[in-house]
């Protein structure tokens, strides 16, 4: 049987686009995206993970007011492979995460405020000062203390239900 030259040609742009599309190289595999992290913690001389019901010591400050020596443990994929720019944010909550009881303080990453851990960066001795007049305000109460870290377009927090002290 004979075929017209209009069938071969296309048969064979049939043959060729089949085996084009068999050879292509195949799309560049993305590698998955480092994960965001944080921790909060207390962080007296060093960060110490803490677990909901966790007792923390409320401390007065030389200056009279009161608060929990915060920290966290963390790590983003930063630019040039260390913090620097970014920001964490203490936060202190009633448990119901409806009010704060403590004045927010947001520290600015970088060379001074936090220091290389395995895994991540530590932050510590971050003093959340609680908005309060006496300590009976806070002590044997429940709190939710949180770690909100901004890195770039990316935000993640981390929080602990603790029971306030004050046995020193």
């Amino acid at each position: 049987m004979a075929r017209s030259g209009a069938a071969v040609l296309l048969l064979g742009a049939t043959f060729l686009g089949a085996a084009l599309t068999g050879c292509a190289a195949p799309e560049a595999a993305t590698a998955p995206e480092e994960e965001v992290w944080v921790e909060v913690g207390l962080a007296v001389d060093g960060f110490e993970p803490i677990a909901d019901g966790d007792p923390l010591e409320l401390v007065q400050g030389p200056q009279g007011g009161w608060h929990l020596d915060l920290g966290a443990r963390f790590d983003a994929p930063f630019p040039d492979g260390a913090p620097h720019g970014e920001h964490l944010v203490y936060r202190i909550w009633d448990p119901d995460h409806t009010a704060q009881v403590a004045y927010p303080m947001k520290v600015t990453l970088g060379t001074g405020t936090c220091e290389p851990a395995n895994p991540g960066w530590e932050q510590t001795r971050i003093r959340t000062v609680f908005a309060i007049d006496d300590p009976s305000e806070v002590v044997g109460r429940d709190w939710l203390v949180e770690a909100e870290l901004l890195a770039g377009p990316e935000v993640v927090v981390d929080q602990r239900l603790i029971v306030v002290v004050d046995d020193e």
